[in-house]
């Protein structure tokens, strides 16, 4: 076990709570409220969404940290150290406040007593959308999923990983914003089993996203649970989706964001 795993354990709580603090700066819970509360809606959804934004935010803060750095000709060591100190920091800060709350207001009981309540149809789409993300899930275990992942995206990603920088000339002198982002988690198992499985992750919190953006304004659970179908179908889920190393799913995950922060806030 490396040193940097056990950084990257402690680093990680504070910087979700430094991104908790953002989502509360940003309002997202009132305007999620204003969101759920007049329609039909399990508002258990809306801390499932909450904590996709979450990581969402936490994924961001450390994919800025990690291009300023990798743009300086520095290697990933100053990304973990500088995370680890902000961490830290972000502890002493709230914990002598005593700022910091911790919630948790998901019912599963309730959550799951909802989908008595659904009609056959209903209960079909899910079943589809539950197998849908079991064939993503078996996915996640391929050592490589196509030649992009060994020759450019997975590959840079362990590159950084494992201490080249940029003016090693070996990165094509391009961002690889989304490539040395997912460096930091790879260095917890020096491996792509958890990256993809973060992605997962995201895809589930994407599909309740869009979910609620159907429902919002049809008011259907049918059309909005085969809206959610036909999101899982397009070619940057279904044929590069969290399971690949692309970099087109994260940025598909970013512009959907986007949109949801555009309608919410």
């Amino acid at each position: 076990m490396s040193h940097q795993f056990i950084i990257i354990l402690i680093s990680i709580p504070g910087l979700l709570i430094l991104s908790k603090y953002f989502i509360d700066y940003l309002k997202v819970n009132i305007s999620l409220e204003l969101i759920l509360d007049s329609k039909k809606i399990n508002k258990n959804l809306k801390y499932i969404v909450q904590f996709v934004i979450l990581i969402n935010i936490l994924l961001l803060v450390v994919g800025c940290i990690n291009n300023i750095f990798y743009h300086f000709n520095l290697g990933i060591n100053h990304t973990v150290y500088s995370l680890f100190a902000i961490s830290i920091a972000v502890y002493a800060y709230f914990f002598s406040k005593k700022k910091l709350k911790i919630s948790n207001n998901l019912d599963l009981k309730k959550f799951f007593n909802k989908f008595r309540d659904l009609k056959f149809i209903h209960f079909v789409l899910l079943v589809i959308i539950v197998i849908y993300f079991f064939s993503v899930i078996n996915r996640n275990f391929i050592y490589w999923n196509d030649q992009d992942e060994i020759t450019l995206y997975g590959y840079f990603t362990r590159l950084y990983a494992q201490d080249w920088i940029l003016s090693d000339n070996i990165f094509e002198e391009q961002s690889r914003f989304i490539e040395t982002l997912f460096s930091y988690f790879y260095l917890i198992s020096e491996n792509f089993i958890l990256v993809r499985f973060l992605k997962t992750f995201l895809l589930i919190g994407l599909s309740i996203i869009f979910y609620i953006l159907i429902f919002n304004y049809t008011k259907s659970i049918s059309i909005s649970l085969i809206g959610v179908l036909l999101f899982l179908l397009i070619p940057e889920l279904s044929y590069v989706g969290p399971f690949s190393l692309k970099v087109d799913f994260m940025l598909f995950n970013f512009e959907i964001l986007s949109i949801f922060f555009l309608l919410i806030l």
